[in-house]
């Protein structure tokens, strides 16, 4: 019984954890369709100690392909940061459309992954940009808006 219990416990608390992630319980937990029939079919414990185990590694594997879903979005992010830059409207929203998330996704995403906003993440890199520019007197100083900056007092 006591089993039973504990069993139910860990695939409720399983599934809710899959959907704070983002992810459908009913996806990763295919063979769990009603939990008191799947509870039902335990008869030992050392069964459901088996199974609480298997359910655990559900969650565990859907979260590993989390990150890895997560990280290529912010790679994807970044390199479409670097390659426009330069461009004077580009906002987190063009950069979630080419990617195909929500702009509230890639931001909760980016923040996450960077330990910096999109705003934060692009005003630096066109500093970081501009520097350069600078610092090798490649442009004159009307052309700083090159570097995506309106205003060459940023330095």
């Amino acid at each position: 019984l006591y089993c039973s219990y504990f069993l139910v416990q860990t695939i409720v608390i399983c599934m809710k954890t899959v959907e704070l992630l983002g992810g459908n319980s009913s996806d990763v937990f295919v063979n769990i369709t009603d939990i008191d029939s799947y509870v039902s079919k335990v008869s030992s414990s050392e069964k459901a100690e088996k199974e609480i185990g298997l359910v655990i590694e559900k969650v565990i594997e859907f979260r590993e392909k989390t990150i890895d879903a997560s990280s290529d979005m912010v790679q994807k992010a970044k390199r479409i940061i670097k390659e426009q830059y330069t461009q004077q409207n580009l906002m987190i929203a063009n950069v979630a459309a080419e990617i195909g998330v929500s702009p509230n996704h890639l931001s909760c995403i980016f923040k996450q992954k960077t330990g910096k906003g999109f705003a934060k993440y692009l005003t630096e890199l066109r500093i970081e940009k501009a520097r350069v520019v600078e610092k090798y007197r490649i442009y004159k100083c009307r052309d700083f808006r090159k570097s995506g900056l309106q205003q060459s007092k940023l330095f």
